[in-house]
């Protein structure tokens, strides 16, 4: 699931087609709670590798890369990884 940290109206979207495009599994874009100037991409168990994959393909830090805290920051809906677009590639 993407959610949009940076503040740019829009982003979110625009990201989940990015990765639905590139072969992705994606359920709806949301917010997140709070903005972030590092873009996090947060992982279920398991997840790692294709978290830090998923890193890559965005040009997110791989130190945003961490496993999905409890509670998450938004509601991950099912998803196995959790994409908080920071201003660092919001584009905006």
């Amino acid at each position: 699931r993407v959610a949009n940290a940076s503040g740019v109206e829009g982003v979110a979207g625009q990201r989940t087609e990015q990765l639905a495009g590139a072969g992705y599994q994606t359920v709806g874009p949301t917010n997140a709670p709070e903005q972030l100037e590092a873009t996090q991409v947060l992982f279920a168990e398991g997840f790692e590798g294709e978290a830090r994959a998923l890193a890559e393909a965005l040009g997110a830090p791989a130190e945003g890369v961490a496993a999905l805290p409890a509670p998450p920051p938004v509601d991950p809906a099912g998803a196995h990884m959790v994409v908080l677009v920071g201003t660092d590639i919001a584009g905006g």
